[in-house]
């Protein structure tokens, strides 16, 4: 997205103005470009009625809106099922992917804020004019720690390597009971590389300075092992006519390992060095290892009466390495209903003609969340006294904590209408988590420094999920399909602590979001400009801002301190979703489909925007301050307060997306080269976005560095028009 960034020279007074996009694009250096994707895939199958096999893979290769921004992956699996005996079978899986990128500065010193807050001021007639030094005209626009070529002569490189495998032991005995064994391994691999060679263009230089210039290589290396172990055995009988049982039993075993290793250095000696040890200043070399277990069991009944009656009910006891010493075993019972009452003999004839079939259904139950590894331990750091090594505190601990534990309630039904046409689906649900995970502050009388996590917070959540599919026209020539879903969510901080007075959690940077009891987590909090008058400088006076009674008052003082209230401007995880889909069948060979999604009533803190008019004062108000005067006080306010006020930056990023089109068209007989099936198709994403939201997409946001569901130099979703061929022989 490009902006026009104005800038006044103070020296004459006069104003200039820059579109970096535009500017580029004259100089011939565009920065966006069109990036291919390629994708092919093949696979085999076949076997006999006892054994079947499957070998299959794909290969993608897709550069991005930045040249130098690049995706390689190859994905390879087979299966094998075979049916050893009339009662024993075994089926083995196994999955191999290898993932190689370079992704974009996303963030901070990208070129994507080079192009947010390009300056005319840096464009080289200026530069070399105010700042003679050499290299000045290679500034071309940019700031210095944005400039394209320090992106450029960066490589940001991820290696993954991924095998995933198991085996499953299907046995059936007695007519009635079956035995199910499955053993599985995740593996992964990971290398994250950022580098920057010793540099000699002159433009790179200049934008990266002395030291800047003389690269930097850093290297972490991830390992994630993941087994799972899963046994399970159902027995199934009749008691009654009318009435069958079906029992099952379970027990499951699973453990995770997560390591890291990490290594850096700044400065190499000259060009052609590449290692960290050939750098002048190394880093501090990090190692941890995280191990977590779980261990689960569980019993489960169902009884149907005439198949149609269906009420379950189960009980599945855990215990986690992660949980505290004084927490053995968690329980967590569910149940359900479920009628089908389109069985029932006197549905026919007793209900409405437009009603096809009608199922309702209820549950109730239990679901935990367990604690992050070393969440329950108290943990001590490593330091050089003066009799040798020793240990210091580290974390607290908690002998007590346990899961955070769902209770969750849902009733429902699934009908068809008018002959099966129209589908209907409808849920609502309520769930009371207890016990949320939360970090509270230590005090240093303890002993230690930090937080401790703690079972504190009660949060709410109702809601409903809605889903409908129709069939409009069924023929020979024309078939046409739509569906349509809905939901909604309200959630509602209860408890936090449940210490006296302890109402708030207040986090993120400038302490602009907070978890609050009485409003939904993640929710943003700060002063709400609702008026204000000018002088004759064009600066906001007489600032009024929202009370909690939604009245109003002053937002500053005399001396300029912000007085008013902190109160709600919003939430940032949306509450509405829906999306809409329509498929399209021409005769037996096209077919078309198109998706619709959106995301309404949340917000989202535009920080580009922020550092644009607050910071870099490029804002076109910045250079024209007599065109406030009249104009948007809100911005103007919160640009004067100094951060003390966030309101203009907190602003509502709800989108409606044409998500995809496409269509597809199945090859005749006579023109598929002796295949069994050729099918051509085109189709495109992120066609189109409809929204208010200004700082580029609504969809991407900043989530690292204490900074989440923030707007900052994100790249957005690009478009994509991908064509491919599928023949299957």
């Amino acid at each position: 997205m490009g902006y026009d960034n104005y800038w006044t020279d103070q020296a004459t007074g006069e104003v200039y103005s820059v579109n970096m996009l535009d500017y580029m694009e004259e100089l011939g250096r565009e920065i966006y470009s069109y990036g291919p994707v390629q994708n092919y895939s093949a696979s085999l199958s076949g076997g006999s009625q006892d054994s079947q096999y499957f070998f299959g893979g794909t290969y993608t290769r897709e550069t991005g809106s930045l040249s130098h921004n690049w995706v390689r992956k190859l994905n390879v699996r087979t299966n094998f099922d075979t049916q050893i005996s009339d009662n024993f079978s075994v089926a083995l899986n196994m999955g191999y992917t290898n993932n190689r990128d370079r992704s974009a500065m996303d963030g901070y010193s990208g070129i994507t804020e080079g192009i947010e807050f390009g300056s005319a001021r840096h464009m080289p007639e200026h530069r070399c004019r105010l700042n003679p030094a050499a290299g000045c005209e290679t500034q071309i626009g940019f700031p210095p720690q944005s400039h394209p070529a320090r992106e450029r002569s960066q490589s940001d490189h991820t290696q993954l390597n991924r095998f995933t495998g198991g085996l499953t032991f299907n046995f059936e005995a007695f007519g009635w009971l079956t035995t199910r064994l499955t053993t599985g391994v995740d593996y992964t691999g990971e290398l994250n590389d950022w580098s920057r060679e010793y540099q000699t263009n002159d433009s790179t230089v200049t934008a990266l300075g002395a030291n800047g210039r003389k690269g930097f290589r850093n290297e972490a290396r991830y390992t994630h092992f993941l087994t799972t172990t899963d046994f399970s055995s159902t027995a199934d009988w009749a008691l009654t006519s009318n009435l069958s049982s079906s029992t099952s039993f379970g027990l499951q075993y699973y453990t995770r390992n997560n390591s890291f290793l990490s290594a850096s250095g700044q400065q190499f000696a000259g060009p052609g060095l590449s290692t960290i040890t050939s750098t002048a200043i190394t880093g501090v070399p990090q190692n941890n290892n995280v191990s977590n277990n779980t261990l689960g069991s569980y019993v489960q009944e169902t009884l149907a009466w005439q198949d149609r009656l269906f009420l379950t009910g189960a009980v599945r006891v855990d215990n986690n390495s992660a949980f505290g010493d004084q927490i053995d075993l968690v329980t967590y019972p569910k149940a359900s209903l479920s009628w089908v009452m389109d069985e029932e003999g006197w549905f026919e004839d007793g209900a409405p003609s437009w009603l096809s079939a009608l199922r309702l259904r209820g549950a109730w139950g239990q679901s935990g969340e367990q604690p992050a590894a070393f969440s329950a331990l108290r943990t001590w750091a490593p330091v050089t006294g003066p009799g040798g090594a020793g240990v210091t505190p580290n974390t607290v601990g908690n002998p007590d904590l346990a899961p955070e534990v769902g209770v969750e309630t849902e009733v429902g039904l699934d009908a068809e209408l008018f002959d099966s046409r129209f589908g209907l689906e409808f849920s609502y649900y309520h769930k009371l988590t207890k016990g949320a995970i939360l970090s509270r502050d230590l005090p240093p009388s303890i002993g230690f420094t930090g937080n401790q996590f703690v079972n504190a917070g009660k949060i709410v959540n109702d809601g409903f999920e809605l889903s409908l599919n129709a069939n409009l026209i069924e023929g020979s020539a024309l078939r046409w399909d739509v569906g349509f879903n809905l939901s909604n969510n309200s959630a509602e901080i209860l408890q936090l602590s449940g210490e006296p007075g302890d109402t708030t959690i207040i986090f993120n940077s400038w302490q602009s979001m907070e978890h609050r009891v009485g409003h939904a987590p993640f929710s943003w909090f700060g002063r709400d400009v609702v008026s204000a008058n000018w002088d004759a400088s064009g600066n906001a006076i007489d600032v009024m801002c929202r009370d909690t009674a939604d009245g109003t008052t002053p937002c500053f003082d005399a001396s300029g301190n912000t007085i008013a209230p902190r109160v709600d401007l919003g939430r940032a995880i949306p509450p509405w979703e829906w999306s809409f889909s329509t498929d399209i069948s021409i005769g037996a060979n096209l077919r078309f489909h198109a998706l619709v999604t959106s995301m309404q009533g949340h917000k989202r803190f535009d920080n580009t925007e922020r550092q644009r008019c607050r910071l870099y004062r490029v804002c076109r108000e910045n250079s024209y301050p007599e065109e406030w005067i009249g104009g948007d006080f809100e911005m103007k306010a919160t640009i004067q307060s100094s951060d003390q006020i966030i309101d203009a930056w907190v602003n509502d990023v709800s989108f409606i997306r044409l998500k995809e089109v496409s269509m597809s068209y199945d090859l005749p007989e006579r023109l598929s080269f002796g295949t069994s099936r050729a099918v051509l198709q085109v189709a495109a994403q992120n066609v189109l976005t409809l929204s208010d939201w200004t700082a580029g997409d609504p969809e991407t946001m900043y989530t690292t560095g204490g900074r989440y569901f923030m707007a900052q130099n994100n790249i957005p979703l690009p478009t994509q028009i991908v064509a491919s061929i599928r023949v299957n022989f």
